[in-house]
Formats: structure tokens, sequence, C-alpha cells
């Protein structure tokens, strides 16, 4: 009596992990849902910390913009500005000597200057600038040289330089008709001295001034200019856009001297001529390397990113990303991990770059990041706004590192505003005006944790053996661990809990541990562990699969003796099957629940045939000859 069968190849499995580093779990937290009311939105802004106390602007139930303040508790968070005034009554605040200045708005004297020291009583009208109910309209504050600088409009309308130290005495205006850099919100600063634009001394066009402080030190530094924009200090000078009617909006340099103040260079060539006035238009200027990096128009480019060392040689293209006119307009930079990111646009260019200051170096980070602002660098993390409807992404510097915000917490995206005035670091958090389905109404006052869990994980192995899988891990360093969650995938996506561990929370160098699942009639398995700290943070360590030798429930083979093929069927479950030559043709089918099942071959012409059967979720086909 001979038996054929078809041999079937299984093997057991076994995974090593690497060894997984400390891990980083974030959270999202509401701190106070600020607005109740139907329109659901408190937009929270101007961050500030002033001693220890985190000021900030929001719109309340009445619609009014208030001063609030909060130490992280939903107690703590509260207005401190009087609940009356028109809507958006107050545009920003800055900090200066333990307090904070802002412009507001109350019943009887309209706009002028008021200060806070964090509480109700203290939040009062500082000087009123312009008597009655007209007011003054404070803004651009600005503090150097330990005072505060800010504009205040008098009856003509026109912007005066008002300096402050803090006492109603000692707040004086220092000149008339003064104007910051186009498009910027406060003055430029070097060496303790503010800079502006303002009536260069004839009557007529404008001109570069700076102010220390006092009458005698507001004076005239270059009267053929007027600053147009930028505004950064790189080697002890300070770098901006001007416009001198010879050269249009160029880039300009000055060490507070006239000698001193001289044009960089031309980026877009003039014709004068023909009455053209080139604009290289810089802005967006940032220091990285030592040198000054910024966005500008040149010949034969669009808006692209130039570098200067301060030389006219040393100005020019660091790479032309968008070719042609247009430009790729890299309006925000940050310095992060010795790299200079920035955003960039253009057809089939736009996303996060990054340079270091070569065109060989300046590299495409992550496509699709669109007008990306970089609010703030949080344990080792740089944060993004995307302008993919203000989406907040994180980012390591690598393209696999930089995706929409990873929280233990949600997995539905974070919006916020495109404005880093909007975050604030803060005691340990990321303060942030923010909007998640799951724990937001609208944009609230939120804040990310980003702490390090104190749990290594040195090994996470597996094995199968029978019917169970084994599982078991090594941990070292456990100061805080509360448990281990072992959770159980079929597909290695959609995970469950299959069981859990507590800590032993062992003082030992290093931990073992192990767990047994049954896992009958499961060829293969996935597997993950969630490491749950004691103060609910949570972080996972990545994936392992198993697989296992297949114990077969149906079994057929041929007795040439009788000439029958018997099917031993011990999953006791309906078994189909089919006999089949080998050219293909159907021979003989059937169904039964038998334990055993016998078909006659009588009658066959001798050769190969397949005999295949399926039970419940098993099939298994069999090569035999029958003779």
């Amino acid at each position: 009596m001979k038996f054929f069968y078809l041999k079937i190849t299984s093997f057991p499995f076994m995974l090593t992990l690497c060894i997984i580093s400390a891990a980083q779990a974030q959270t999202l937290e509401l701190v106070k849902e600020i607005n109740t009311t139907s329109t659901s939105n408190s937009f929270p802004f101007d961050f500030n910390v002033v001693n220890n106390t985190l000021f900030f602007l929001a719109q309340g139930n009445s619609g009014t913009y208030g001063l609030w303040i909060t130490t992280g508790t939903a107690a703590s968070t509260e207005m401190i500005s009087p609940a009356t005034g028109p809507l958006n009554n107050i545009p920003d605040i800055i900090p200066y000597k333990n307090k904070v200045y802002f412009q507001y708005n109350t019943t009887g004297n309209d706009y002028e200057l008021w200060q806070s020291d964090g509480t109700v009583g203290g939040t009062t009208l500082f000087d009123d600038i312009y008597p009655g109910s007209t007011g003054s309209y404070p803004t651009g504050f600005t503090v150097a040289n330990s005072k505060l600088f800010f504009m205040a409009n008098d009856a003509t309308g026109n912007n005066n330089l008002y300096v402050s130290d803090g006492t109603v005495a000692g707040t004086i205006r220092l000149k008339a008709g003064i104007s910051l850099f186009n498009g910027n919100a406060d003055f430029a600063v070097l060496n303790n001295d503010i800079y502006f634009t303002s009536d260069n001394g004839s009557g007529m066009g404008y001109g570069l001034w700076k102010s220390d402080g006092t009458v005698a030190g507001t004076v005239l530094v270059d009267g053929s200019i007027g600053a147009t924009g930028g505004k950064t200090v790189l080697n002890n000078k300070l770098y901006f856009s001007a416009d001198d009617g010879i050269h249009g909006s160029e880039l300009w340099v000055t060490d507070g001297t006239l000698s001193g103040t001289n044009l960089v260079k031309n980026l877009l060539a003039d014709m004068p001529s023909e009455d053209i006035y080139g604009n290289g238009s810089p802005f967006a200027m940032t220091v990285y390397n030592n040198k000054l990096y910024f966005t500008a128009t040149g010949d034969s480019v669009g808006a692209e990113l130039f570098v200067s060392d301060g030389t006219s040689a040393g100005t020019h293209i660091v790479k032309d990303i968008y070719p042609g006119n247009t430009g790729s307009d890299p309006s925000f930079k940050v310095v992060y991990n010795g790299f200079l990111y920035f955003t960039a646009g253009g057809v089939d260019s736009a996303g996060l770059y990054r340079t270091d200051g070569t065109a060989a170096g300046t590299i495409s980070v992550k496509p699709g990041i669109f007008n990306g602002k970089f609010p703030a660098i949080n344990d080792g993390l740089l944060y993004i706004i995307a302008n993919n409807d203000d989406q907040l992404f994180q980012s390591d510097g690598t393209m696999a590192g930089t995706l929409p915000i990873q929280l233990t917490n949600t997995s539905n995206p974070v919006s916020s505003l495109s404005a880093d005035s909007r975050f604030q670091l803060y005691n340990g958090f990321v303060y942030l005006c923010a909007e998640n389905n799951d724990l937001t109404v609208g944009y609230e006052l939120c804040r990310i944790s980003a702490t390090l869990l104190p749990l290594h994980l040195v090994s996470f192995t597996g094995k199968t053996d029978g019917s169970n899988d084994i599982l078991n891990w090594v941990t070292a360093n456990e100061v805080n661990t509360a448990s281990f969650t072992i959770e159980k995938s079929a597909d290695g996506r959609l995970f469950t809990i299959a069981g859990k561990v507590q800590s032993a929370a062992a003082k030992a160098l290093t931990t073992s541990y192990n767990y047994t699942y049954p896992s009958v009639n499961n060829p293969s398995g996935f597997y993950r562990l969630q490491m749950v700290d004691k103060d609910g943070k949570f972080t996972y360590s990545n994936i392992i699969q198993l697989k296992r030798d297949i114990k077969h429930n149906i079994t057929a083979a041929y007795n040439t003796a009788n000439k029958l093929v018997t099917i031993t069927n011990s999953s006791n479950a309906a078994c189909n099957w089919q006999l089949i030559s080998m050219n293909g043709a159907l021979v003989k089918q059937g169904n039964s629940t038998d334990a055993l099942i016998t078909i006659n071959t009588s009658g066959f012409a001798a050769g190969t045939y397949i005999i295949s059967c399926k039970a419940l979720n098993e099939t298994v086909s069999t090569r035999m000859i029958i003779y």
C-alpha cells in the first residue's frame, strides 16, 4: 500500500527588534474653552510671559478681544481687562518692567496706553496721551535702551515718536511725523538705538533716523534714503531695504553713521535712460552661519533665496528653485539642527527646504507644505504651520520625519492660525491657539506636552510554541513605568488589546518580561507593546510578526489496493472537495461533513490528479498518482 501526499512547507518564525531609544510622547491638552458661545472661537494670540504668568489676547463670550492670563490651568485662566469697549480692541501687547503695555479702549477715553501687572485691579489706563474721546492709538511697541518706544497720534493725525520709562512723567514725545519700516510692526534696533523713517530735515522726502530715547539723541542718519522694509542685525550692523531714488528698493546697511550707511548691492538692474528702476525688494531677513539670508528679486530670477556677507561681491543668489520671473518666494525661515529651513512655492516645487548656504546643499525636505511658518522649536522638534488648512506639522529635519503632528491622545488633524504670536514656550509646554475635533470646539487655548518617557526598551521578541504565541521583552531604566499593554492585529494595522502586564518596578539595570497568548488556528499574528507611564503618558514599541507551522485539519491519501481516495476531515465542518485531472478538467466533486470521506476511483484513467479540499477557512491541495 502506498500513500502519496503533497508536501507542504512551513516554518517557525522569530523576529528580534533593534534597540529603541527613549521615546517622545506628545499630547494636546485643552487648557480652557474661553469662548463658549455659538461662535466657538476665542482665537488666543500674542502670548507673552511676565513674572511667570502667561499673558495673551483672546475673544471671550462678549465678542471682545481682552487681556487674559493663565498659569496653565482652567481655573487660573481669566480675563483681567475691563469687559467694555468695541470689538477687536487690543491689537498687541508688549512686556516692559514686569508689566505688559497695550492699546485699549473704554468708554470715555477711546484707544490709549494701558498697563497691567497681571491682576484685575492692576490693569489700568497708564497715560491719556491724546486727552478726550478721540484716542492716540499707540502702536509699534519696542523696548530698547531700557525704555519703551511707541508711536501715537496727535490732533493732526500724524504719527509721533514717544518714549516712556514706565512713569507718566517720564513719557514724552520725541519727534513728529515718523513711520516704521514698511511692513514691520515694530522699530529696528541696533546698539540700543531704534531706527525709523521720517522727514529728512528739508521738509520733503524721508530719511533714515535713529533715537536713543532722548530729544537730543533723536537724529538723522542719512537724509537720502527711505527705509522700505526688512531689518536684521549682523556683525553690529543693521541690514534693511531702502530706496535712495536712484536704485529702487535694494539692500542697504548702516552702522549708525552717515559714512557707514551704504548700498550693499543693486540686486535688480536699473535703466535710468528709460526711467525704469528695478526693485530687488529684499525681505524676510535671517542670520545663519554669520551671513545674511533673505528673499529678493534679481536679474533674470523671481523672488528667490539670496545670501550676503555684507559686501557686493559676497551678495548673490543661493539657488534658483523655481526658474523664471515668478520665483519660489521663500518667505519664512528658521535655523534648526545646523541648517537654514524655509518654505518655498512655485509649480512642482512648493514645500519645505533646507540649505547649508550652497546651491548643492539646498534641497527639498518635504514637498506639499505650502507657505509654512515656524512658530516654535521644542524638545528637538520643529513645528510648522502649513497653509494646507493651517494644519500643524512636526519635523525632525528629514522627509520621513516631517508629517502632521503626532499625538498620543488624538489621531485627528490639529490646526492653528498662521502667526508666530500664537505659540509660546512656557513652563515646559508649548501653548498655542489650536483646533482639534476630539479636544476643542473651535480655536481655543491649548498646550502641547512633549516629554521623554524614562523607559528604555532594550528588546522585544516573539516565537511560536504549539498553539501559543510567546512574547518576551527586556527593559532598562524603569523610572516611572506603570504597565505594558499587549496589542494584537491580524493585518498589522488595526490592533486590539490582547493582555496587560504590570511593571515590576525593579531597580535592576535590566528587567525581563514575558507574556503567552493562545493563538489556536491562527497561522500568523502581529504584536506591539503600549508602554504606559504612571502619569498616563505612553508610547509604542515597533511591530513584530509571528508565523507558525500550519497543522492541517484536512488530509487526503490514495490507497492503491482498493482504488479509494480517503479524506480525513477532523474539522467536523462541511468539506467541499474536487478531483481534478492534470489538464484542469473537473473529474468529480462532492460535499460532506463526515470525518472520513471516501472517493471510488475505479475506472479512472491512470495518471496524476489533484484533490482539493476546503473546510472552514482552510484549503489543502494534494497531488496523487492513480493507477
